[in-house]
C-alpha cells in the first residue's frame, strides 16, 4: 500500500489527508492562524498527521511521502520565486515545466508570475535554507 499524506495550508483552514493509491481515505481540518504565520502551529499539525495514522492504524514507514499545496503556499507568502531541491529534481526536465504552467494558470499574483527554479545545491538545499532561518532569527532577538 502506497499512503501520502497531503496538506492544503489555507488562510483559513488547514486540511490534512491521508490518501492510498490517490483514494483519500481519512482526513482532519485545523484552523489556520495565518496572521502568525505556521511554525506555531507545526505542533498542532504534527498531532493531526498522528491522529490520522493512529485512527487508520498506519505507521510512520508506510507512508512514502508528504505534500503540501503548492498554489496555497504562494497565495500565503506572495513569493516572485520558488526554489525547488531534492532529489526530485533530478527529472527536473519532466515536470517543472507541467507545474510552473499550473502555477501561472492557478495562482492569482496580479504583479506578474512566480518562477520555479532549480536550487544550485538542489541535494543540500534545505539545510542552507534552514541554517539560514536559524541565523536570522536569532539575529532578531
Amino acid at each position: 500500500m502506497q499512503h501520502t499524506i497531503a496538506i492544503d495550508l489555507g488562510g483559513t483552514i488547514i486540511k490534512i489527508g491521508l490518501l492510498n493509491s490517490g483514494q483519500l481515505i481519512d482526513r482532519r481540518e485545523i484552523k489556520a492562524q495565518s496572521a502568525s504565520g505556521l511554525l506555531p502551529q507545526l505542533p498542532e499539525l504534527e498531532i493531526a498527521i498522528n491522529g490520522l495514522l493512529e485512527s487508520n492504524k498506519i505507521h510512520r514507514e508506510d507512508v512514502s511521502g508528504i505534500g503540501f499545496s503548492f498554489v496555497t503556499m504562494i497565495h500565503a507568502f506572495d513569493p516572485e520565486i520558488i526554489i525547488l531541491s531534492g532529489g526530485i529534481m533530478k527529472s527536473a526536465d519532466v515536470f517543472l515545466p507541467v507545474l510552473q504552467e499550473k502555477v501561472n494558470t492557478l495562482a492569482w499574483t496580479p504583479w506578474g508570475k512566480v518562477q520555479l527554479k532549480k536550487a544550485k545545491f538542489s541535494e543540500s538545499a534545505a539545510l542552507y535554507g534552514a541554517d539560514y532561518l536559524v541565523r536570522t532569527s536569532l539575529s532578531r532577538k
